[in-house]
């Protein structure tokens, strides 16, 4: 993940009286390229500093490999808000917002919310759950909060976005629940289907949820499925069960469970 160089100290001087009409376009852009890398940092003083001489809080700067889930990494654009967010700079947070910080910027290719969950920060992503950053907000790759909070983040704060209510069903690629089959998180993944998670969701190839875990291999994740009764008679686009998968993949103490479970719901 990006590291914010430290911050650096401005020429006050040079900007005063401070005018934010008379700023150029690229003075603008340089004071908010310091702003983001200050927020990053948690220098309040310099902060407060940049906002009184003109930079403008809601600008964005340019984070190379942002998205590192990509091959190669993808860049993006982050606000000073998100970039105290994802830094764990509370601080920072706390002034950016009363000083008139957009909390759920649609400018930015990431929202604060998205950065403090992939940053597993749990003080504050709840402050900016609490005071009503949106939990369905996805950002530019269309990614939800949820879904980071799954794939990137511990099984707190899973229950911390759970909390908020957000719409289990939204896709990014695929639902919030089959990030937690391909990262193998059982625990994140019992979370999502107590909270109503379709456990028989489709993804590409009409692969469901036990398709994938079948294939990830892990007998866990098959289990925790199993227990919330995910149906091992679904089959996927090219007519295979998850039980077809199993054999196809020599799993035979998976496709073993999966044959015992086919049985019982036969019979019922």
């Amino acid at each position: 993940m990006f590291t914010p160089p430290s911050s650096p100290r401005v020429d006050e001087s040079r900007w005063c009286p401070p005018n934010m009409a008379s700023l150029t376009a690229k003075e603008k852009h340089t004071l908010g390229e310091m702003l983001y890398t200050a927020a990053c940092a948690g220098d309040c003083e310099h902060i407060k500093l940049l906002l009184n001489i003109g930079a403008p809080i809601n600008s964005s700067s340019l984070i190379k490999s942002l998205y590192d889930s990509f091959s190669p990494a993808k860049a993006g654009m982050l606000s000073p808000l998100a970039g105290a967010a994802g830094n764990h700079r509370l601080d920072a947070v706390v002034l950016l917002l009363a000083e008139g910080a957009e909390l759920n910027s649609t400018h930015c290719s990431s929202s604060a919310l998205h950065e403090a969950i992939r940053s597993d920060d749990i003080e504050i992503a709840g402050l900016l759950l609490d005071i009503g950053a949106d939990v369905n907000s996805r950002n530019v790759f269309n990614s939800s909060t949820l879904t980071y909070a799954v794939k990137y983040s511990s099984v707190d704060m899973v229950k911390l976005v759970l909390s908020y209510t957000p719409n289990l069903d939204q896709v990014s690629f695929a639902a919030a629940v089959h990030w937690a089959v391909w990262p193998c998180k059982p625990e994140s993944l019992e979370l999502l289907l107590q909270a109503g998670a379709d456990i028989n969701h489709p993804v590409l190839g009409g692969n469901t949820i036990l398709h994938c875990a079948v294939r990830s291999k892990n007998l866990e994740t098959v289990e925790c499925l199993l227990r919330f009764h995910a149906d091992p008679r679904r089959r996927n686009n090219v007519g295979q069960t998850p039980l077809h998968v199993a054999e196809e993949g020599g799993c035979v103490g998976l496709a073993r469970r999966l044959s015992e479970a086919t049985y019982r719901m036969r019979k019922t």
